[in-house]
């Protein structure tokens, strides 16, 4: 019987129902289409940058079995060099690693404050990625645990200069990944970052 209440019968009743179901099960199945779009792109943004990763390192091997060959350089200021941009640009170590007595000072905390909030031009002439490798050790760093792998930092920093499309600034980077800075995995190298938090933090700058 059909209650008194109720301007529709049952069939119409249950047609309602069965295009209410497949309209959700047509949003759910979209909503899962473009997760899937953005998981791809994400696995593709960080293959590149495994790609990046290891072309950078090598470079960097290269280069420090250059300087091995040639004398010990004994201090580097920053490096300015122009481009085609009007601006010049200053080029700053990552501030991850702390100097022995021998080595050069960061100096007094303001400026460390300054280096730290500098814009941080990624193009590092080669002379800059010798003198890092050479003159850092960073032995106040945690060494890497055997379960992370590690990325040179000059070769993170390069990465992370071609993507920072949203321009995030030198200071956020750094407190983005200096829970990540370890010990040079060998005598005299530079310091290095953690994957993971490099990784995150790539995926973090790029648009999906």
């Amino acid at each position: 019987m059909i209650s008194k209440w109720s301007s529709k019968s049952p069939k119409q009743q249950a047609t309602r129902i069965r295009n209410n179901q497949r309209r959700h099960r047509a949003k759910v199945k979209a909503h899962i289409t473009s997760l899937e779009e953005e998981l791809a792109e994400t696995r593709r943004q960080l293959i590149a940058a495994e790609h990046s990763i290891g072309a950078l390192t090598a470079e960097v091997e290269r280069l420090r079995s250059e300087a091995r060959k040639k004398p010990t350089i004994a201090s580097v200021a920053p490096v300015k060099y122009h481009s085609d941009s009007p601006m010049s640009h200053t080029v700053l170590e990552p501030p991850c690693c702390s100097l022995s007595h021998n080595q050069r000072q960061l100096g007094d905390s303001s400026s460390y404050e300054r280096k730290a909030k500098a814009d941080l031009s990624f193009d590092i002439p080669a002379m800059a990625s010798i003198a890092f490798v050479t003159q850092y050790d960073c032995h106040s760093l945690p060494p890497p645990r055997p379960d992370e792998s590690t990325t040179n930092c000059v070769a993170a920093y390069q990465i992370i200069g071609q993507q920072n499309f949203k321009g995030v600034d030198m200071e956020a980077i750094h407190q983005w990944l200096k829970s990540g800075y370890r010990r040079a995995t060998r005598p005299g190298d530079g310091c290095t970052v953690v994957n993971s938090l490099l990784y995150s933090l790539i995926n973090h700058l790029s648009p999906v």
